[in-house]
């Protein structure tokens, strides 16, 4: 198309995992990723028969290297959950990036009710998600 503004072609590299027996989804993102990323990804996990929205998740944003997202594009992404507010959400950030996208997420989020904390590892994430008895642990 003759004078259309180019395209931006976005590196997703979206992956997933739903565990029915430890009642968890494991959502990673890499690259380039988006709110329009997000919403595609979230379609196919609906999509998918073994997803629960009462499972536990945690959200490993370790290899995304450039997250395009604006406050507004954070909000209103964090209003819009798959899961139920009873299960906890845990996000694994390492960049300075990451972390603070993370917590734009985790107060949007926690407004509405749902549970999420912020880990620097998938083990610390794991953890938290597995002490289901107590509180978030912050550090």
């Amino acid at each position: 198309m003759l004078g259309a503004p180019p395209q931006r072609r976005h590196n997703l590299a979206f992956s997933y995992s739903i565990d029915p027996h430890r009642r968890l989804v494991v959502s990673r993102a890499s690259g380039v990723f988006t709110p329009e990323d997000v919403v595609a990804a979230r379609k196919r996990v609906a999509r998918d028969p073994a997803f629960d929205p009462t499972y536990d998740q945690i959200i490993d944003l370790t290899e995304a290297a450039d997250l395009q997202f604006d406050y507004d594009a954070m909000l209103s992404v964090a209003a819009s959950s798959l899961s139920q507010s009873s299960v906890r959400r845990a996000i694994v950030a390492r960049s300075a990036e990451q972390y603070s996208l993370a917590c734009i997420f985790q107060v949007a989020s926690e407004q509405s009710g749902q549970r999420i904390d912020i880990f620097a590892t998938f083990d610390e994430a794991v953890e938290w998600i597995r002490s289901r008895n107590s509180g978030p642990q912050r550090a």
